[in-house]
């Protein structure tokens, strides 16, 4: 009887002893690639904090004393530019939310012609790369349009190409909402745009804080187009800004870059902190089933 028990419990302890190494092994998988992900921000807090010597002759330690001074130049440089830039993105996504909701719960809650083929237009246009339109686009806003050195060559091309994403992402949301409640506002009397604001709005807030989040950091950190919209680096957004900085830095400073990594360590603050903020409502809306099919 006890051969038997050994026997049979021979197995299951096989299958515990697997299940230890899989999970040691997935754990070291996902260590290897947390310390590939952050060894680069390590690395330009290392070289924020250095001086030109300390760049030139130990660039990839810590050294001592810390540079300090680095971040309160970098500053001096780049808070305008900050600003400048949270005005334009906050508009940025504002406007997309606003226009991408309105659409969804028309695409949703009315009877319109072509409804599918709409959709279907949305998907077409997901799939074609930003790059291919980018001179159609640069001719259409600056040659047709005269928009140049203008914030609105910036926010509308903007909104304008991240909503087929938003559209489809919200109207899939909107899409999972029960009718009941919707049948229940129209019995007491609710017109459509007061569903939309009452019901659908305060209903899909994981979805559009996660679609706002989206479109906060990708404006936030876009580089090129308002690069090519901009014709002075006194309205440059802060991406193109520390480009140019990098560019500067590279060529009269004997490529030391502590002044210029700095303003990039204080740029990424800003991201970091909405991130922290709003992380709750950025994975709610992830797991709430908005990117269902």
């Amino acid at each position: 009887m006890s051969g038997a028990t050994q026997t049979a419990a021979l197995p299951i302890a096989r299958r515990r002893k697997k299940i230890r190494i899989s999970q040691i092994v997935l754990v070291a998988i996902t260590l290897i690639f947390l310390v590939l992900t952050l060894y680069p921000f390590f690395m330009m807090l290392v070289r924020s904090v250095k001086s030109l010597p300390q760049e030139m002759y130990d660039p990839n330690t810590l050294t001592f004393p810390f540079q300090w001074e680095n971040f309160s130049e970098a500053w001096g440089l780049i808070d305008e530019s900050i600003l400048r830039t949270f005005g334009v993105v906050i508009l940025i996504t504002a406007g997309l939310l606003l226009v991408a909701s309105l659409t969804a719960y028309g695409l949703t809650r009315y009877r319109i012609p072509g409804k599918g083929a709409i959709v279907i237009a949305f998907l077409a246009v997901m799939m074609v790369p930003s790059s291919l339109t980018l001179i159609p686009q640069y001719q259409l806003v600056v040659v047709n349009y005269g928009m140049a050195g203008t914030w609105q060559g910036i926010i509308l091309p903007t909104i304008a190409g991240a909503l087929p994403m938003a559209i489809f992402l919200i109207r899939t949301f909107f899409m999972g909402l029960p009718n009941e409640i919707y049948e229940a506002a129209t019995i007491d009397g609710c017109s459509n745009l007061r569903m939309y604001f009452s019901i659908a709005l305060p209903l899909s807030l994981p979805i559009l804080a996660t679609q706002g989040l989206l479109t906060f950091m990708s404006s936030y950190n876009d580089f090129l187009w308002p690069y090519l919209i901009m014709q002075s680096s006194e309205q440059y957004t802060i991406s193109a800004l520390l480009v140019r900085l990098t560019r500067t830095a590279a060529t009269t400073q004997n490529g030391y870059m502590g002044v210029t990594i700095a303003g990039y360590v204080l740029a990424s603050i800003p991201l970091l902190v909405l991130f922290v903020i709003c992380n709750k409502q950025f994975v709610k809306g992830i797991t709430s089933g908005s990117f269902k099919m």
